[in-house]
């Protein structure tokens, strides 16, 4: 049995020292998290540095929002993306 997040806070808007992750390394279960890489809850170059635990896999969107959003400008819609 595994899990799945959509779109996690990481950490409150504007405040990423402010880390949500403590407990995700008690979770026995496999997890996949998916996250848009502009998210502002947590967005890749943050995310990456966390060292997050291996059973938790990253699944990116590109562009998107933490609701998958995408900028016009990228020609992606959240539908493509999720």
């Amino acid at each position: 049995m595994g899990w799945y997040a959509l779109g996690y806070p990481f950490h409150p808007t504007g405040k990423p020292d402010t880390l949500r992750t403590e407990h995700l390394a008690a979770i026995d279960a496999p997890g996949v998290i998916c996250q848009g890489t502009r998210d502002p809850f947590g967005h890749r170059e943050e995310i990456e540095g966390y060292g997050l635990p291996c059973t938790i896999s990253l699944h990116w969107l590109e562009d998107g929002e933490h609701d998958f959003k995408p900028r016009k400008a990228s020609g992606k819609t959240r539908e493509g993306l999720i």
